[in-house]
């Protein structure tokens, strides 16, 4: 991030994350978000004054303080505008069509992930691509020899996508059932599967989930919310983040 190789922006999910220019250029085109015409006064201004930091923006935009704020925040939502280090705005230029955004994201996240469905990809990107634009995607996987088809999640009624290298790593993989761990809220694995666990740290002993812990991550620090989680869960929680160098706190300890 120093060495300006990454910049932080909005990323997808939208979520602020690190990602150098090429990557924030595929996620301005596939969120596809038109500029207004406030957007263009602030981008210019970003352009014509690139050492200039959001306050002295705000404070010297021809469209008022209040204005350029909301235009700013819409650039950066929208991947116009990432930041780099010094919070400094970088416009991030166009070089993609949204087809072929959506189309490389797709098929990156089936690798990924290994194994993905439709509505799993909606779910992931907070419905910015859809459940028919990812099923027609993996479709054409399928037919493109990279992805297979089937029914590969024991009790799950749903068709999945997988690849060959990821059936093979299935097929060998053994997954310790005594092994205890825990899954941020922003792990790849929480965002694509939100609709079987709740949001929070969710606690895994193997396959088995265990529970959920609510949880606010400062820097040093995880602070716990409440008291309604299980000791043998908040006894996993704690210790996995003791391993990580982190301090836990809150009611629940």
């Amino acid at each position: 991030f120093r060495s300006g190789m990454v910049y932080r922006g909005m990323g997808i999910p939208p979520l602020v994350t690190y990602m150098d220019r090429d990557t924030a250029a595929l996620v301005q085109a596939i969120k596809d978000v038109d500029i207004t015409e406030r957007m263009k006064v602030v981008m210019a201004l970003v352009n014509s004054h690139p050492m200039w930091k959001r306050e002295t923006l705000c404070e010297r935009s021809p469209l008022g303080y209040e204005r350029t704020r909301e235009a700013l925040n819409a650039l950066y939502r929208s991947t116009h505008l990432i930041m780099d280090h010094e919070k400094r705005y970088i416009p991030v230029r166009k070089r993609y069509g949204r087809e072929y955004a959506v189309r490389k994201f797709v098929e990156d996240f089936l690798r990924r992930m290994g194994f993905v469905n439709p509505s799993m990809v909606e779910r992931y990107t907070g419905g910015i691509i859809t459940a028919r634009e990812a099923l027609t995607i993996l479709r054409d996987c399928e037919r493109g020899g990279i992805a297979i088809k089937g029914f590969f999640l024991e009790g799950d009624p749903h068709l999945w996508w997988t690849t060959g290298e990821a059936l093979e790593v299935a097929r060998d993989v053994r997954f310790p059932s005594t092994w205890e761990f825990v899954l941020h809220p922003h792990d790849m694995i929480s965002l694509a599967f939100r609709d079987r666990f709740p949001p929070g740290y969710n606690v895994f002993r193997g396959t088995e989930h265990l529970g959920t812990v609510k949880a606010t991550m400062r820097r040093y620090e995880v602070v716990v919310r409440g008291r309604d989680v299980r000791p043998e869960v908040m006894d996993i929680f704690r210790e996995f983040m003791r391993s990580l160098n982190i301090a836990v706190r809150g009611d629940a300890i």
